[in-house]
């Protein structure tokens, strides 16, 4: 899996799991590869923060962990986070 795949399953789950996508201009800034956006600054909550996760698993069919997101705690270092991932599976 490359990084711009990844990135776009993270931008994916986060869509299904947020309505930071009624933002044009956030959403904007969210397909693009070279911004990076924290998940603080989407104000992510518990809640969403397992919506995303689920929607992650069901996607690339690798446990994530919403303690993972606080790790990893923006769009670019999860997509990192799932490549490492999926390489080691």
């Amino acid at each position: 899996m490359t990084f711009l795949e990844a990135r776009k399953k993270v931008v994916q789950a986060l869509d299904a799991a947020t309505d930071v996508f009624n933002d044009v201009e956030f959403s904007r800034r969210l397909h693009d590869p070279t911004v990076d956006v924290s998940f603080a600054e989407l104000e992510l909550d518990s809640l969403a923060a397992i919506e995303c996760c689920l929607a992650l698993e069901d996607n690339i069919s690798i446990d994530v962990d919403p303690a993972d997101l606080a790790v990893h705690n923006s769009i670019n270092k999860l997509a990192n986070y799932i490549i490492q991932r999926t390489s080691a599976a």
